[in-house]
C-alpha cells in the first residue's frame, strides 16, 4: 500500500514509519515545516502544518493517490492542553479537519476510499469507575487534550459514514518505549533520575495509581493490523493498551532493577486525576487479532535506557606505521 504517515517526526511517527516500510508499504512520511532534519527510513519525507487548511490541501495532492494515512500527528501533553487549549483544538482537531476534508475532496465517494487510521487516546474516557474501561464506556474527558481528540474522533466518522474514509480509531493507553524521552511520561522521567539528568521524581499521592504501561512497538504492530481492516463506509473504535496493571511504584523499583541505578523519589499532594486507567482490549485481540508482547515492564524500561545513556566513545586509532 502507499501510505501517507502524519507526525512522522514524532516518537509513534518514527516507529510507524520503520514498521509500514519494514512490511513493504510505500510510505509517505509527512512532517511539521518546522521540524528538525529527519532521518527517514527510506520514506518519502513531505512537510507541512496541517492546521492549515491551505497546506493539508497542497500537501494531500503533493502526495498523489493514497491507499492509507496513518494520522499520529497531534499535541498530548495534558498539563500543557490547560494553559494552551486553544492551541490544542487548533492542531488536534483543527489538523484533522482540514486532513480528512482534503483527503475527502480529493478520494471521496467517487473515488476509491482511503483507509485512515486515527491514534487517539484514553483521555477521551476521564475519570471511569468501572476498570478495565471498554470501548462502549461513556466518553467524558476531564481536559482540554481529550476533548480535542474526541472531537477528532467524530470528524472521522462522519467521513466514514461518508464514505470517504473507512477509518479505525485507535484509543492508545500510555504508551513508551524504545527511545523515548520524553520526561512527561514516567519512564522516561524516572529514568531520566536514574542517569543523573534530573534530581528526583516526583510522584502525586501515594504511587499507588495504576496504569498500564504499552511498548511503543506493540503500539505500531497495532497500527498496521488496523490498516488490513479498515472497510470503506465504517467507522471502528479500538483500545490500544497493556491490560497488565502496574503501579507508579511498580514502574520505579523496575527502573531501580533495571538500570542498577539509585532512584530518589519526592512525594507531592495527590492531584484531581483518575487513580487508574486501565484498557479492556478484548475487542483489538478480537478485530486485529492483537495482543500486546514487547509490553513487560522490564523490557520497556531496558529499550528506554539507551536514550539516557551517553554516546560509546570510539576507541583512539593507533598512528599507521
Amino acid at each position: 500500500m502507499r501510505v501517507l504517515v502524519t507526525g512522522a517526526a514524532g516518537f509513534i511517527g518514527r516507529h510507524a514509519v520503520r514498521r509500514l516500510r519494514r512490511d513493504g508499504h510505500e510510505v509517505l512520511a509527512l512532517v511539521h515545516r518546522s521540524a528538525l532534519p529527519y532521518r527517514h527510513h527510506g520514506a518519502t519525507v513531505l512537510r507541512a502544518d496541517l492546521s492549515d487548511q491551505e497546506q493539508a490541501e497542497a500537501v494531500v495532492a503533493q502526495a498523489g493517490p493514497l491507499d492509507g494515512v496513518v494520522h499520529l500527528a497531534g499535541l498530548s501533553d495534558v498539563r500543557e492542553s490547560f494553559r494552551h487549549a486553544s492551541r490544542y483544538s487548533e492542531v488536534n482537531l483543527g489538523g484533522t479537519v482540514n486532513l480528512v476534508a482534503a483527503l475527502a475532496r480529493r478520494h471521496g465517494p467517487e473515488g476509491s476510499s482511503v483507509r485512515f487510521v486515527l491514534a487517539s487516546s484514553c483521555a477521551v474516557y476521564g475519570d471511569q469507575a468501572v476498570q478495565p474501561i471498554p470501548e462502549s464506556a461513556t466518553t467524558v474527558p476531564t481536559n482540554p487534550y481529550g476533548a480535542t481528540k474526541l472531537a477528532a474522533e467524530q470528524v472521522v466518522a462522519r467521513a466514514a459514514a461518508a464514505g470517504a474514509l473507512g477509518a479505525v480509531t485507535l484509543r492508545l493507553f500510555n504508551a513508551t518505549g524504545t527511545l523515548d524521552t520524553n520526561q512527561v511520561r514516567l519512564v522516561p522521567a524516572a529514568l531520566a533520575v536514574a542517569a543523573g539528568a534530573r534530581p528526583y521524581l516526583e510522584i502525586n499521592g501515594d504511587g499507588t495509581a495504576q496504569r498500564g504501561y504499552l511498548h511503543v512497538e506493540d503500539l505500531v504492530e497495532a497500527c498496521a493490523r488496523a490498516l488490513g481492516v479498515c472497510e470503506a463506509g465504517r467507522h471502528v473504535v479500538l483500545n490500544i493498551g497493556n491490560d497488565t496493571p502496574l503501579s507508579v511504584v511498580d514502574v520505579v523499583t523496575a527502573v531501580r532493577r533495571v538500570t542498577g541505578r539509585p532512584l530518589q523519589v519526592r512525594h507531592l499532594p495527590a492531584q484531581s486525576e483518575p487513580t487508574d486507567i486501565l484498557a479492556d482490549i478484548s475487542m483489538a485481540r478480537d478485530v486485529l487479532a492483537w495482543r500486546p508482547t514487547r509490553s513487560g515492564i522490564d523490557r520497556i524500561v531496558a529499550d528506554c535506557w539507551p536514550a539516557w545513556q551517553p554516546p560509546a566513545q570510539s576507541p583512539r586509532a593507533e598512528p599507521s606505521r
